[in-house]
């Protein structure tokens, strides 16, 4: 059975300003198009396989295919929930990592 995808507000928040990003660099709707697959194809991986790489004991990061952007989430196994918390632009000084 697939686990469900909940997003939290601060990631959602990352993910409005990595689009606003790419708005703000490109005219080519086809860079918007392939930033919203990569992330639609990381939740539907998540949705079948939540048990990814660890990046500390609770938290787990997928990179996405094709932009420099980490997806950080926890699993809640005993509701079957994959809660995403943040979307993180492995671009940006790693100090700033999660």
């Amino acid at each position: 059975m697939a686990y469900k995808v909940v997003i939290e507000p601060d990631a959602q928040t990352d993910i409005d300003k990595a689009f606003e990003y790419y708005l703000s660099i490109t005219d080519n709707a086809k860079v918007i198009t392939n930033l919203y697959d990569d992330i639609e194809q990381a939740y539907n991986a998540l949705k079948l396989n939540p048990f990814y790489q660890v990046r500390s004991k609770q938290y787990k990061a997928l990179p996405l295919k094709h932009f420099p952007f980490l997806l950080f989430f926890e699993v809640l196994e005993k509701q079957r929930v994959v809660k995403i918390l943040a979307l993180f632009n492995t671009s940006q000084n790693p100090e700033k990592y999660p």
